[in-house]
């Protein structure tokens, strides 16, 4: 039986040119649909920024025409300084190829596509795409902390544990802390755009604390931690040491009068020996539903891979300094992941034609450091250029690998 012909379309923003053929040699994925199929640059449409340009790739109208000239648009008749956010299907004037599509009887998977959403038509799937991730966002990230030089970071404090049940051995004295998940940012994106609030946007988790247990289990000092709903090591959610990551954390939160269930993960940055210095990075927290039209997806998606990662938001506490390089590069991989996984378990369990799939990795990395890697090579910083070569092309070999898990997978 011949197989189906099938469109996909990987979009990678602020993915660039020049450096596709720099790298190409340690991109073996990439190097291969360039050699196998066809390969050529294309000149961005004005405004050059994120809305206007996805949208004239999925219309193949110019901006003009489809509307969506920025983050903002403004409508004829208001006044100048009064701009509606463009993330809206009702700011588009301009028909989406996978709307065409769908007249026509073919069927569309659409994973994290910037301004597909809402989208409610026949014969598509949607996962995310509302743009910025902040609407399904029920806290934004926070750093733990016992230092107070860190940006942002939410100070704990230490004591010696007492009070816990189903205790571990530890060579040293345990040792305690208690982060809380209290609240939200004081602004929530909604798909009019930003709304900021006089007040802080309060989320209570019903138990309100992780309780965190601090124990030496080798004799070297102070090495491991758990994190436990209560005092209790039975109840405990993830066991870490420094460097490691959680698996996905769930709970259920208190937004806007209703209980959410939210997902988030936890890696232990720092852990000195005498206890007194820890770091613990907490993700975003997003609603575990509302992301997936059909909306019953949300769920299935959740159970057989793991919590929605929107693509345009994991980058504040790299910004801030909680964490460097490496812990923002394992970022970019548990997303990359995360949305192969996803497109692998649609591709299979759904008749499909096309797929869309955008990525937002590069576009942050070339607005933190391509000024930089710009400015050492004028002033002759070898070192600092050796350094930010070298992190551009992690960037794209773990982008190759993102892009071979999705092709083999659909």
């Amino acid at each position: 039986m011949e197989r189906p012909k099938r469109v996909i379309l990987l979009g990678f923003d602020g993915m660039m040119p020049s450096l596709l053929e720099k790298f190409r040699t340690h991109l073996p994925n990439i190097d291969r649909i360039m050699r196998d199929g066809s390969f050529a640059s294309a000149l961005p449409c004005s405004p050059v920024d994120t809305p206007t340009n996805w949208t004239t790739i999925a219309t193949g109208a110019w901006s003009g025409d489809h509307g969506r000239v920025g983050f903002g648009v403004h409508l004829l008749g208001e006044p100048l300084y009064h701009l509606h956010g463009s993330w809206p299907r009702s700011m588009l004037n301009a028909e989406y190829i996978w709307e065409a599509a769908s007249r026509a009887g073919k069927r569309t998977i659409i994973i994290n596509y910037p301004g597909s959403w809402p989208e409610t038509s026949e014969n598509i799937i949607i996962v995310g795409g509302a743009g910025f991730g902040g609407i399904w966002r029920i806290a934004s990230a926070c750093c733990y902390t016992t230092s107070r030089k860190i940006r942002l970071g939410r100070q704990v404090k230490i004591k010696r544990a007492s009070g816990w049940r189903c205790m571990v051995d530890s060579h040293q004295p345990p040792l305690e802390t208690v982060i809380e998940i209290d609240f939200g940012p004081q602004w929530k994106q909604t798909m009019e755009g930003i709304v900021l609030s006089s007040k802080r946007l309060r989320v209570f988790m019903q138990t309100q604390t992780l309780n965190v247990l601090i124990v030496d289990s080798k004799g070297d000092g102070y090495d491991k931690i758990y994190l436990c709903r209560g005092r209790d090591l039975s109840h405990s959610v993830a066991e870490l040491r420094e460097g490691e990551w959680s698996d996905y954390i769930y709970a259920y939160f208190w937004r806007g009068g209703r209980r959410v269930k939210g997902g988030f993960r936890v890696k232990l940055l720092k852990l000195s020996g005498d206890g007194r210095d820890l770091q613990i990075y907490r993700t975003d927290i997003y609603k575990c539903s509302g992301w997936t039209y059909p909306p019953y997806l949300a769920d299935k998606i959740v159970d057989e891979i793991g919590q929605y990662i929107p693509t345009l938001e994991m980058s504040a506490g790299w910004g801030l300094g909680w964490f460097g390089d490496e812990t923002y590069l394992e970022h970019v991989r548990l997303q990359g992941e995360w949305i192969a996984k996803t497109a692998r378990y649609l591709c299979k369990n759904n008749p499909w034609d096309l797929l869309f799939i955008q990525m937002h990795i590069h576009d942050t990395v070339n607005h933190r450091y391509l000024t930089r890697l710009w400015w050492s090579e004028e002033l002759g910083d070898r070192d600092q250029s050796r350094r930010l070569w070298q992190f551009f092309l992690s960037i794209y070999r773990l982008t190759d690998e993102i892009i071979a898990e999705i092709l083999e997978g659909c």
